[in-house]
């Protein structure tokens, strides 16, 4: 019985995935693409086809090989699957797009980078990423947006660095921290059970799941940790100018 979405000859998929058709045969020979629906003597290929040789470039780019991808098919099941895990490895954490500047408008934001290597250490930290055209590309634009706010109230753009650098550490800590503990409780289970079909839908959904709520948590500790911070760090200050005064 024939399928609607079976209808490019090998020639119209290599056309649509820009690959060879000598690579095509070859990903099927070695199982990377189920057959063709065959109509009078034709093959033909459709949607799934599309959707396993994109996702085999793309984990090829990843650094798979075949014969690695081979086994995550068989895995997973579902190049469906597999495709929403790999978009999960690569998402963005927020929807903020990045940012080009110039450097002259850089220095309007921050000001110039008076001590020698400050510019570098925001290149090293990857808040800047320098262009080709002499710009700078700025990953996540709230970054500098918070630079630029500590220089407007004193503090100087190499102990804004510092900090960034420092934060930047320990939520790379927390970050996989909290990663170790979802291996550990969810993913070696389900990897002692064999990693059976029905569960990889579960595990994609946990891992889209956790990973904003995990921010949240920290995000819900760090709110009252500055509170009790700034009020323990500016008492211990306003008790200093009070007893300067005796």
């Amino acid at each position: 019985m024939s399928t609607p979405e079976a209808r490019l000859t090998i020639e119209q998929l290599s056309a649509e995935t820009d690959m060879t058709v000598r690579n095509i045969r070859s990903y099927r020979t070695l199982g990377l693409l189920p057959p063709p629906e065959v109509r009078d003597g034709v093959g033909y290929y459709g949607d799934e086809h599309v959707r396993r040789l994109r996702l085999v470039r793309e984990l090829q780019a990843d650094g798979f090989n075949l014969k690695g991808i081979k086994q995550l098919l068989d895995a997973t099941h579902d190049s469906n699957v597999l495709l929403r895990l790999r978009r999960l490895m690569h998402a963005p954490w927020t929807g903020e797009t990045t940012q080009v500047v110039t450097r002259e408008e850089l220095e309007h934001l921050i000001g110039p980078a008076e001590e020698p290597g400050l510019l570098q250490d925001a290149v090293d930290t990857g808040v800047l990423v320098p262009l080709d055209d002499g710009s700078f590309e700025v990953p996540n634009p709230l970054t500098l947006r918070i630079a630029a706010e500590n220089i407007k109230y004193g503090i100087p753009l190499g102990a804004a660095l510092a900090a960034h650098r420092r934060v930047r550490d320990l939520c790379e800590q927390i970050a996989q921290s909290n990663v170790d503990v979802f291996v550990e409780h969810v993913w070696r289970p389900f990897e002692r059970d064999g990693y059976p079909e029905e569960r990889w839908t579960q595990i994609a959904e946990a891992i889209e799941e956790l990973r904003p709520l995990s921010a949240e948590g920290v995000m819900a500790l760090y709110g009252p940790a500055m509170a009790d911070a700034v009020e323990r760090t500016l008492g211990d200050e306003l008790r200093r100018l009070s007893d300067a005064g005796q």
